[in-house]
């Protein structure tokens, strides 16, 4: 899961890392640390805790989508636009 999430963001030119915060029979955290257009130090990155129970069964039907559908479009501009 770690390591998608980490694609994903590479997909919008986002550098990041995560750490595994808990990992058992009833809970997976992990910590997203992101490095995005305002990076400028460690003290300027985007800090995100995702928290996924284990115990607990999904509301809604899992419906994945990819990020390769035109709809998804990702944009690039230079430093200089």
């Amino acid at each position: 899961m770690k390591k998608r999430v980490a694609q994903a963001l590479e997909l919008f030119g986002v550098s990041s890392r995560t750490n595994v915060t808990k990992d058992d029979e009833y809970t997976f955290s992990f910590t997203i640390h992101a490095k995005g257009p305002l990076y400028a130090s460690q003290r300027r990155e985007c800090h995100v805790r995702v928290d996924m129970s284990r115990g607990e069964k999904p509301l809604l039907p899992h419906n994945p989508i990819t990020l390769n559908e035109a709809k998804y479009g990702i944009l690039q501009w230079s430093c200089r636009e």
